[in-house]
């Protein structure tokens, strides 16, 4: 497998939802975006530098956990939940890996089996099988 290409890193950092909060390095989904061919060149050297030496950066091993409040009452910590702030690289690398993670196992994967699989699920499974016991004549 050979480390992210520039047309996967650019078309990740289109996919990045903007208003997102940054990681430690501060830099926000819109500055990828704003100049996203300067950003896939430095990213396509940093990532290819990571694959050959396989790791990461120590600063991309520790994310910032925030809680955000949920409901209720405010001085409850269980009406928290925490969000983990990352380095967008981080997170441009780790959609890359996942994204071709899910095209390798879906070319290994039966086309009836739903788990862990994007749009589908348990209760395409359950239909299913309704159906067939719905169609299928009953045994004497």
């Amino acid at each position: 497998m050979a480390p992210p290409s520039a047309s996967e890193i650019l078309n990740t950092i289109k996919q990045i939802k903007n208003y997102k909060p940054p990681g430690e390095d501060g830099l926000p989904p819109e500055i990828y975006k704003a100049s996203p061919h300067v950003v896939v060149q430095q990213l396509e050297t940093l990532f290819s530098l990571i694959w050959e030496k396989k790791t990461f950066p120590s600063d991309w091993k520790v994310s910032v956990i925030i809680p955000v409040f949920k409901k209720g009452e405010k001085y409850d910590s269980r009406n928290y939940r925490g969000i983990s702030l990352m380095h967008m690289a981080t997170k441009v690398f780790a959609m890359i890996m996942l994204k071709r993670f899910e095209e390798a196992r879906d070319e290994r994967t039966r086309e009836n089996q739903c788990r862990f699989r994007r749009g589908r699920g348990c209760t395409d499974q359950t239909f299913t099988h309704r159906l067939v016991r719905t169609l299928q004549p009953p045994h004497n």
